[in-house]
């Protein structure tokens, strides 16, 4: 895994410098855009991606359209993790400059391998090898060289194993948002959360993944409230141009204070749609669950949920906005968890600085409690940031605050909640 690192960041890192250059000797279409693709190239060197990325794009805004510029931006996106947009954008870059096509063929086959598409990515790496750049050609090879063969495309490829924990103090203690407690249950603790999870593909052609994880989290001043649960879901992938769908069975099961509390069986279509251009992600998820009790003094929470997700995610100047709107259904055996829920949510995460990372964060939540014998209604409202410090690339730390504001028509069900923790992870490649 070191030595494909070294690789990737060997031409990405020349081919960068080496497109800056003849850049620099094409007549300028206008003096801003020359600026700005500068001003792109100084802070690409400087490992801020998200500055260089708005410098590039504001260079193509300003008239610059060759194909340094473009390959700038889809290394950009690369190295920002987006792969998704990476590849569009080299897919495109091999469309619209043939003089560029092997290179666009190896760097697509890089955002292809990191989003476990091994078949595709070696079809992109072979083609590679027939450029003239001996460069290219020799890294195409080694790329070749790493990945399985296509004999051995039944085997497991490389999964992603995260580990997080994190201690803090929670002002009003509540279930996490998967359970169904009803409302009026809280109180005040310091709490500690351990998550674990892995994912990965099933197989090297990527069709089928696996998800699966585990958390657990204890309060010592409110033991009755103790959680813990586990996730199983499988998805299978299918893939046409920039549309992504995935659709699959999932279960799950929580306890509360060691007693087993509710278990919940379902499927989840997931459709997204990746706007390369404008650096944007459309989807829509559509998720049914089956809800039973594990023991009977959990009864209450048997029955059905649905829930709609319609969302946006956009790259904007050095940061990326996520919207998203979600209407959730219950129809649970007790009126106290039986409720539809309308919730808005608007985030907005930002580089500080090359291994800091900012995320604010604003929601609504509209609930109806219609089948109660004196329905209610409740709006609650919570704002939030979080702080990320990256330690290489396994490592790092979060400092978390939580607001919410719970406004509820009968008064017993209104709160206020702060919750701050801080926490570190380590990611296992």
């Amino acid at each position: 895994m070191k030595s494909r690192r070294l690789a990737v960041g060997l031409l990405l890192c020349v081919t960068v410098e080496a497109a800056a250059q003849t850049a620099s000797t094409e007549p300028a279409t206008a003096v801003a855009a020359s600026e700005y693709f500068a001003a792109g190239s100084r802070a690409f060197e400087a490992q801020d991606y998200l500055r260089a990325l708005s410098e590039f794009e504001a260079a193509i805004r300003a008239g610059s359209d060759g194909p340094a510029v473009h390959y700038n931006v889809a290394v950009c996106h690369y190295r920002l993790g987006d792969y998704a947009l990476a590849e569009e954008a080299f897919r495109s870059l091999g469309r619209r400059f043939p003089e560029m096509r092997h290179l666009a063929d190896y760097n697509l086959g890089l955002a292809l391998t990191r989003r476990n598409r091994t078949a595709e990515a070696r079809a992109a790496f072979e083609r590679a090898l027939g450029a003239d750049d001996d460069r290219i050609v020799s890294l195409a090879t080694a790329m070749l060289a790493r990945l399985p063969s296509p004999a051995r495309d039944s085997a497991p490829a490389a999964w992603t194993r995260l580990v997080d924990f994190r201690v803090g103090h929670d002002g009003n203690v509540a279930l996490l948002d998967a359970s169904s407690l009803p409302a009026g249950r809280s109180t005040d603790s310091g709490f500690a959360e351990l998550l674990a999870y892995a994912g990965g593909p099933l197989t090297t052609s990527g069709r089928w993944r696996l998800d699966a994880s585990a958390y657990l989290v204890e309060y010592p001043d409110a033991s009755e409230l103790d959680q813990s649960g586990v996730y199983l879901g499988a998805r299978y992938e299918w893939r046409a141009r920039n549309w992504r769908l995935l659709a699959g069975p999932q279960l799950g099961r929580s306890a509360l204070d060691g007693d087993g509390f509710e278990q919940h069986a379902g499927v989840t279509l997931d459709l997204r749609h990746t706007f390369a251009p404008a650096r944007a992600v459309l989807g829509i998820v559509l998720t049914h669950d089956e809800v039973d009790a594990v023991e009977p003094q959990f009864g209450f929470v048997e029955g059905e949920r649905d829930q709609l997700t319609l969302l946006l995610e956009r790259a904007l100047g050095s940061g990326r906005v996520v919207l998203d709107y979600r209407f959730e259904r219950n129809d649970r055996a007790g009126a106290g968890v039986s409720s539809d829920r309308d919730r808005y949510s608007l985030r907005y995460r930002w580089a500080l600085r090359p291994d800091w990372t900012g995320e604010v964060m604003y929601e609504y939540r509209l609930s109806d409690y219609a089948r109660l014998d004196v329905p209610r209604e409740e709006r609650r409202h919570q704002a939030g940031f979080q702080a990320t410090r990256r330690f290489g690339s396994s490592w790092q730390m979060t400092i978390q605050y939580r607001y919410t504001n719970n406004e509820s028509s009968d008064p017993v069900f209104s709160y206020e909640r702060h919750r701050i923790g801080v926490g570190a992870s380590k990611t296992f490649f």
